[in-house]
């Protein structure tokens, strides 16, 4: 008898706690602090696959989910994160789905091309990003962001085949949203993107400008925006300063091409570079992005509401001459 009481003691002794972490969401027990969710970033893109912009779309949408504030980092080369995340200032790290197991994080299923690291302490954590991904699986909101960011964007072949296509960009919604106060045609900006980044949400270039819009970092903190990573603020502000170029040569008397032009070159040379009336329509940059937005026009042919000074009130949109769909 005494054996058998010791028995089940310790057989309570390994289910209590396997009961608590089981339960631990309806209990109160949590598994990330109250304040915002740490999160970085250390995923590259690729044509065709956009890691960063999955995973920040994917991030956001968990934080979402548990009412909770978000705050996004670039994993910089000279970061340790995985010792961050051990130690516990980085709640979730996003690497290459290649990453291995280690004793000192917990590592999520395959999320596009990554994976999401917890530290190892965090049990609770990792099962509640299995179970949201469980539920976003069942409500098709999963697939339809990994459709979202695993999609050819390049406008090129389309043209090319006479195609015509349902999406421009993972932001269409954004670039209408953030188009609209100014009557101008998202499809522009949705070019400027192109040529920019080719939509890349994590990219840096060597002029330091960031996101998809290539802004640099002092522009943001200008308009109050320390998260390089939010890509509404990227594009709000991009349009923003794009138009407030349109205004400036506008007041100089400048219009049609000409305005565009000097307001494309001006986005990416830097206003004080660039002498009124001294930039060509063949200018390479300019010349590229027009080119792109009538590409975009031809395979997504849309009615807008434009101002006059919008390319689309220059060139209407260009009428649908193929008849496939993607």
């Amino acid at each position: 008898m005494k054996y058998n009481l010791m028995a089940i003691l310790m057989v309570l002794g390994m289910l209590v706690p396997c009961l608590i972490l089981d339960n631990s969401s309806d209990h109160g027990v949590k598994a990330f602090d109250d304040g915002a969710l740490r999160c970085v970033i250390a995923v590259k893109d690729r044509p065709g696959r956009y890691n960063s912009g999955l995973s920040i779309a994917l991030l956001q949408d968990f934080a979402a989910s548990r009412n909770m504030e978000i705050q996004l980092y670039p994993a910089y080369p000279s970061g340790n994160w995985t010792d961050s995340l051990f130690e516990g200032s980085v709640d979730i790290l996003v690497m290459p789905k290649k990453t291995g197991f280690s004793d000192k994080w917990r590592r999520s299923p395959v999320i596009g091309d990554a994976v999401w690291l917890v530290s190892n302490r965090n049990v609770l954590g990792m099962r509640e990003i299995e179970r949201w991904i469980g539920k976003s699986t069942e409500t098709g909101d999963y697939e339809a962001q990994i459709r979202r960011f695993t999609s050819n964007y390049n406008p090129k072949p389309h043209y090319d085949n006479k195609d015509t296509v349902d999406c421009l960009s993972p932001y269409d919604e954004l670039f209408k949203k953030c188009c609209e106060p100014y009557g101008e045609d998202w499809r522009m900006m949705c070019a400027i993107a192109w040529a920019e980044s080719k939509f890349c949400a994590n990219c840096e270039s060597e002029a330091g400008g960031v996101g998809t819009m290539q802004l640099l970092r002092k522009t943001l903190r200008k308009y109050g925006i320390e998260n390089v990573y939010d890509q509404e603020a990227n594009i709000r502000i991009a349009t923003d300063y794009f138009e407030h170029l349109k205004a400036r040569y506008r007041k100089a008397g400048l219009r049609n091409e000409d305005l565009l032009f000097h307001a494309l070159t001006a986005y990416n040379r830097g206003e004080a570079s660039v002498e009124i009336g001294n930039v060509p329509r063949d200018s390479g940059y300019a010349r590229f992005v027009y080119n792109t937005y009538r590409k975009m026009c031809a395979i997504h042919p849309v009615e807008v509401l434009i101002g006059p000074d919008s390319p689309g009130g220059i060139y209407p949109a260009y009428k649908s001459y193929g008849q496939k769909k993607h």
